[in-house]
């Protein structure tokens, strides 16, 4: 049910970025064959869309789809190449320290959970090192941002005005490398989950330094999937690729316009909201 003749950002003959809203996921499967982004704005735009790069599904922000077999093939080229730049916004429940920060993930599924994925110091056998460049890191408060007052399950689960912390922290940050899940899982692992992201708030600093500590099975039961109607706090807000930047609209956070439960803007906030971006810029 979502329109994206507002959503497209960036076109040329072979290839379109649009914003993807939270809820709307990237992975074709059995169970969203008319939701899949590609699908959905194939549909609405009427074209038919590859897509090229993917988001989770609770993250917003540019998603590159292809109108053309050339296009596909160009863009595949910059992936292998490892020349396509992405940058993302956050909302932080901390601070996190500026500059390049190193981690290591799993290389494969661990204890029969594909997420959420750990995060170590030091490297294990068989784990990824895992980059990530924070280029911003400044405090926001709850009066400069278009939120809701309620915890997607942040503290466990309890939500109103009086479980909000008195600040939020507001990131600029690149990926050097391109794991799953690896600013959700970063920012946990520093201490600083993102806002609303109930699947890594329990894994707030926690390190992985054995795979067989079974601290971590502890945690597994308290990690929840966010609802993917109000995503959590992420914006893939930059791509840049072909030897251009492209840039999303403000982040939802940073709309005006009224919000649903949760945070995001309802349809209306949503499409002023991206209209306004495009007219800023």
């Amino acid at each position: 049910m979502i329109d994206y003749t507002f959503r497209v950002i960036w076109e040329n003959d072979d290839l379109l970025l649009v914003d993807k809203p939270p809820g709307c996921p990237c992975s074709l499967h059995v169970s969203n064959a008319l939701e899949a982004l590609d699908v959905a704005a194939s549909a609405s735009l009427g074209i038919n869309l590859i897509r090229m790069n993917r988001l989770d599904v609770v993250t917003s922000g540019l998603v590159p789809l292809a109108k053309t077999a050339q296009g596909a093939t160009r863009f595949w080229e910059e992936i292998r190449r490892d020349r396509l730049g992405k940058r993302y916004k956050a909302l932080l429940t901390g601070p996190v320290p500026v500059g390049l920060l190193e981690h290591y993930m799993p290389g494969k599924i661990i204890h029969r959970r594909p997420a959420p994925r750990a995060i170590s110091r030091r490297p294990l056998p068989g784990w990824k090192l895992c980059q990530t460049r924070v280029l911003s890191c400044q405090p926001v408060a709850f009066s400069e941002l278009n939120l809701v007052a309620i915890h997607d399950g942040q503290d466990g689960g309890s939500g109103g005005e009086k479980d909000l912390p008195p600040s939020l922290y507001e990131v600029e940050a690149e990926l050097v490398t391109g794991r799953t899940h690896q600013l959700r899982a970063v920012f946990a692992a520093e201490g600083s989950p993102i806002w609303q992201d109930s699947m890594y708030a329990p894994m707030t600093s926690f390190l992985l330094e054995d795979e067989k500590d079974p601290a971590i099975q502890a945690l597994y039961p308290l990690c929840m999937e966010p609802r993917a109607s109000t995503g959590i706090a992420l914006q893939c807000a930059r791509l840049t690729f072909w030897e251009q930047t492209v840039q999303a609209g403000a982040p939802w956070w940073r709309r005006k316009g009224k919000n649903r439960e949760g945070g995001c803007p309802d349809v209306e906030s949503d499409r002023q909201g991206l209209r306004e971006s495009k007219e800023v810029k």
